[in-house]
């Protein structure tokens, strides 16, 4: 699934969310990832285009990301502390998942009591005790459980 996919695909999970009124949560340790990967992939971009960082672009690039961020948090409001409680309890998952990213999730998950983990992920999907769902398989779990 290539990136303008993988877009569409949150396009629709989002949506489906909203139309059965589904909360959306974040993991608040997502939002440092999300704001790094937006602002070095719209760098990536500008130098392969031929462009210099120039100060105004690193400006304009920061508050993109920036703009990002608050976006995300108006699509889902509902923040997920994470503090040394559960570093420690991703820490105990090591033997189950080694993967210290998906023990965060994981255990993110946990605190939250979520039914399920949207990711694309395959490795977290294969090693996690909480359900997992690509995109399109909640979104058409969810579409399926409306109608019964």
């Amino acid at each position: 699934m290539d990136r303008g996919e993988k877009h569409a695909a949150a396009c629709r999970l989002i949506d489906t969310l909203e139309d059965y009124d589904i909360p959306i949560f974040t993991a608040i340790t997502t939002l440092k990832d999300v704001y790094y990967l937006i602002g070095s992939d719209l760098k990536r971009m500008t130098r392969l285009s031929g462009e210099d960082i120039t100060p105004q672009i690193a400006a304009a690039i920061n508050e993109t990301a920036w703009g990002c961020i608050r976006n995300l948090i108006s699509i889902a409001p509902l923040m997920i502390n994470m503090g040394s409680s559960e570093v420690w309890r991703a820490i105990s998952l090591k033997q189950e998942d080694p993967d210290f990213e998906d023990a965060l999730t994981i255990t993110a998950a946990e605190k939250a009591t979520v039914s399920c983990i949207v990711t694309g992920d395959k490795t977290l999907s294969q090693r996690s005790h909480i359900a997992c769902f690509d995109t399109d398989t909640a979104v058409s779990i969810l579409r399926k459980n409306s109608i019964s």
